[in-house]
């Protein structure tokens, strides 16, 4: 929905914002450059300073390169004596590298990205191979299952990266799946009246978080024995660990615009929809499900166009960084107190009122924000459980009011930003004009 220009310069603006937070390599190389100290060859690309934590020798004063000038034979006043120039104090401390800067050195893998080489992904009419996660974001201890449909029934593993920087493979291979046999799942029923698609699919590989993992975002490739693939994303979160920065995985918007199964019979999103009209009077949706594949970027969502690049380029300069989802902020599960800056990576148009409110509450107490693209806090969604029961898997946005609709439903509806708001407030500095809509 936005240009990737406009992205990329209210993009540069908030990091720019950041960097004057926390500094860059470039601007802590130049006192330590006045002091004879360089960076360790070994960590060229830091931002942060990462050699000992013990603090460097003295300085020693060098000998002046060129004689002292003879004092005039008729001073008017007595010369002082040359003096022999104190020494510099030692430099500061230096910090010690960061978790994140540690896990990037690890080796890195490019099999995130797909297709790889002599594979190929499918469709969401012929369901060749396609799979949602049962959440969002993940803890420590905690389990995510992986609902796979495949067609035919065939063998399929599963491989999980670890998204960052890596030496430029943007990703690393933190483990794989045995194979495991699968086949083609149920139908995902659709309701008529608000367009929900929620799929009902049995899981079919299961992970539980090791301990050791770092927090971050998180991808599940796919391959079948066909040769087809998909991806499903998720984020590990740590919400006991302080660090300079969260960045928050804005996956209310990724389903907002999912429009799965787009096979040009019943797929829908907020926006658009094939298939019967809803109460929205279109074929749009009013209510859309975690509980199915993304149909943007083979299954990832949309987060290769914003959340990937910021994490890739925090990592490569060593930031104190963790990760966490939109969810999460619907669940009051992370501690905004605990970071410095609140970052959001990519177009980041739906929120709920638990969400703002946590966000603005921890904006008074000092909390920086970061919003790296245009559009943001704009629609006011609610979150409901899924037919199971599991919280916070369905989202409800309904954006017109249609006649006689009653006041239920008007108070479902964020204001158009031109100043008829029924529900949040929308944020100064966060997003670009927009018509009515959004």
């Amino acid at each position: 929905m936005f240009g990737s220009k406009i992205a990329v310069a209210v993009g540069a603006v908030a990091l720019a914002a950041a960097s004057a937070v926390f500094p860059t390599a470039a601007a802590q190389a130049a006192p330590n450059a006045a002091r004879g100290i360089t960076l360790s060859p070994a960590q060229p690309t830091l931002s942060l300073p990462l050699t000992p934590t013990e603090p460097s020798s003295p300085s020693s004063p060098s000998s002046p390169s060129t004689p002292r000038s003879t004092p005039s034979t008729t001073p008017t006043t007595p010369t002082p004596p040359p003096t022999t120039p104190s020494p510099l104090p030692p430099p500061p401390p230096q910090s010690a590298p960061t978790a994140v800067w540690l896990e990037n050195q690890k080796p890195g893998d490019t099999g995130w990205q797909i297709p790889q080489p002599g594979r190929r992904v499918g469709d969401d009419a012929h369901l060749q191979l396609e799979a949602y996660g049962d959440r969002n974001s993940v803890q420590h201890g905690q389990t995510i299952g992986f609902h796979v449909t495949t067609t035919p029934a065939q063998n399929y593993g599963v491989q999980i990266f670890r998204m960052g920087y890596y030496g430029g493979a943007g990703a690393r291979l933190m483990t794989s799946s045995p194979q495991i046999f699968g086949g083609p799942q149920p139908g995902c029923p659709l309701d008529v009246p608000t367009g929900l698609i929620e799929c009902r699919w049995a899981a079919g590989w299961q992970l539980t978080i090791p301990g050791d993992w770092l927090s971050g975002l998180y991808l599940a490739v796919f391959t079948n024995a066909s040769g087809y693939q998909w991806s499903d994303p998720f984020t590990v979160t740590e919400p006991d660990r302080a660090a300079q920065i969260v960045m928050v995985d804005p996956v209310n918007n990724y389903q907002a615009y999912n429009e799965w199964p787009y096979d040009h019979v019943y797929g829908k999103n907020l926006y658009v929809g094939f298939g019967p009209m809803t109460v929205a009077g279109t074929g749009q949706a009013v209510k859309v499900s975690f509980d199915r594949p993304y149909q943007q970027e083979y299954g990832a969502g949309e987060r290769d166009r914003g959340a990937n690049w910021a994490a890739r380029w925090l990592e490569q300069n060593g930031y104190d960084v963790t990760y966490a989802t939109s969810t999460d902020m619907q669940q009051n599960t992370i501690n905004l107190g605990n970071y410095k800056v609140y970052m959001s990576p990519n177009h980041d148009e739906y929120w709920s009122a638990q969400m703002y409110d946590k966000l603005q509450a921890a904006e008074q107490k000092g909390l920086n924000l970061a919003f790296l693209a245009a559009n943001s806090i704009y629609w006011q969604v609610r979150s409901e459980p899924s037919s199971s029961g599991q919280a916070d898997r369905v989202m409800t946005c309904y954006k017109g009011v249609a006649a006689g609709a009653g006041a239920a439903r008007r108070q479902l509806r964020v204001g158009d930003g031109r100043g008829r708001q029924l529900g949040l407030q929308r944020r100064r500095g966060t997003g670009a004009g927009r018509r009515p809509g959004g």
